[in-house]
């Protein structure tokens, strides 16, 4: 790779670029210099007629930003492109289902901005990735128990789960929701052989739901 220094003012280009800039000389195919671009990400390229024969003309190309989204399920994100220096380019990080945003990353890892929405100002070739963790929702360290009840006595069915607060709780019967059932805990009294089936407590947080193991209830018919 060869290292030149580009007097820009005898070629006949905008300072805005730089009076005398090292610069690294870029190749076509053939072999040919067919630009120079800077520490900075500005392309100095030359032109080329329909034919495909160099010409005398140089075209300025301003930095790029470029945006990367990791990993690539995990969201998607908006903005970057090409634009001349300084100019504000906004970018949006949208988690995806099962997804949170981190932040936005420089390529050597570290964290430029925490904000999802943002305002980035080019000033130089760059690529920056919007990074997304996925969440998981609750753990459940007791699931409700089965068992056995005669008719008229109480059932309390019980769950518990570690998670991100506050934690919010449903219970179901035999896949119906229960109404009313909105806590850790779920009882019911004079049981009758209509309250038997399968209860299942669902605990969500804001990473997402998580169903408990099914408990059977069963509670045979009274005897006359």
């Amino acid at each position: 790779m060869n290292i030149i220094l580009v007097s820009l003012i005898s070629l006949g280009v905008s300072a805005s670029f730089c009076t005398l800039q090292a610069a690294t000389v870029t190749r076509d195919a053939l072999g040919r210099i067919s630009g120079f671009q800077n520490a900075n990400g500005d392309k100095l390229e030359w032109k080329f007629d329909s034919n495909g024969n160099q010409t005398n003309r140089l075209a300025y190309g301003s930095p790029e930003l470029t945006v990367k989204v990791d990993p690539p399920n995990g969201g998607s994100a908006t903005g970057g492109g090409r634009a001349p220096r300084n100019t504000q380019l906004p970018l949006t990080a949208t988690p995806a289902g099962g997804f949170s945003f981190v932040g936005w990353l420089l390529p050597d890892g570290s964290v430029f901005s925490t904000s999802s929405s943002i305002s980035y100002t080019l000033t130089k070739t760059e690529t920056l990735t919007a990074k997304f963790t996925r969440v998981e929702g609750p753990a459940i360290v007791e699931h409700p128990e089965a068992g056995q009840f005669v008719p008229g006595s109480t059932v309390t069915l019980s769950v518990s789960a570690t998670g991100k607060d506050p934690l919010s709780y449903s219970w179901t019967h035999n896949g119906q929701p229960v109404s009313g059932a909105s806590s850790q805990t779920y009882s019911f009294p004079n049981a009758t052989f209509l309250d038997a089936g399968t209860y299942t407590a669902e605990v969500s947080d804001s990473g997402g739901t998580t169903r408990s193991r099914d408990a059977l209830i069963t509670i045979p018919l009274p005897s006359y």
